[in-house]
């Protein structure tokens, strides 16, 4: 090779070279590290406030159990009763009073609104049925003169006291917790009397925190209603 030819051969390697695409290491900022370490608190504070304030919404002593559910009695639970309530009772701070509910037992265990509620009509006839597939898991149906209307399937469970609890615990967590914030809780579960009417109780807190400081017990209302069997 002549030594023009060598010197057009090494200027075109350098120009390949040139024009390689290299690969420049950029080191990690601690921007990214920031915002992740954000969210791993704003999780855990979310995870601490549901688990403390969870506490809160308890069912008051003063509402006794007259037939204690087990897995062996867990099926008198099943059968017809009047969608509205024929007894209310609440109890705050330890104060039990009775009160005016006519709301449905669809709208209760449920929490839903107007609208998304059953429509009563006053010339109609309404009750629901319980059917428990088993201590995980109930099946009520809801009737308008002996049609069905609608259906849900709900997770339950048997707890030691004697009540089934219907794990459909409702929560809102509202503004930053424990920052400048709150949360609500509903709580359901439900038995019989002695006259196998059912029972349905539900506990109800609404707290909040401010700065870190958490307002326990802002409200806590226990209620419970008696549906009565229809034979």
């Amino acid at each position: 090779m002549s030594r023009n030819e060598l010197m057009i051969a090494v200027a075109a390697s350098s120009r390949t070279l040139r024009q390689t695409p290299r690969f420049i290491y950029k080191p990690v900022t601690t921007h990214f590290f920031t915002n992740l370490m954000k969210k791993l608190i704003i999780i855990s504070l979310n995870v601490v406030l549901l688990i403390f304030l969870q506490s809160c919404a308890t069912f008051n002593e003063n509402f006794n159990n007259q037939i204690k559910l087990n897995e062996l009695n867990l099926s008198e639970l099943d059968g017809r009763y009047e969608i509205v309530p024929s007894e209310s009772q609440m109890i705050l701070k330890n104060s039990k009073k009775e009160v005016k509910n006519y709301s449905d037992f669809y709208s209760k265990i449920n929490k839903v609104t107007i609208e998304n509620n059953i429509t009563i009509d006053s010339l109609k006839k309404y009750y629901f049925q319980l059917s428990t597939m088993s201590d995980k898991t109930i099946k009520i149906s809801y009737f308008e003169n002996n049609q069905i209307i609608k259906e849900q399937v709900l997770p339950t469970k048997l707890k030691n006291d004697g009540y089934l609890y219907v794990r459909t615990n409702k929560q809102n967590i509202r503004g930053v917790p424990f920052i400048v914030g709150g949360i609500d809780i509903v709580k359901s579960r439900m038995t019989l009397d002695n006259d196998q009417n059912l029972i349905f109780d539900q506990s109800e807190y609404s707290g909040g925190a401010l700065f870190l400081i958490i307002f326990k017990g802002s409200s806590n209302y226990n209620y419970r209603y008696k549906f009565k069997e229809v034979h």
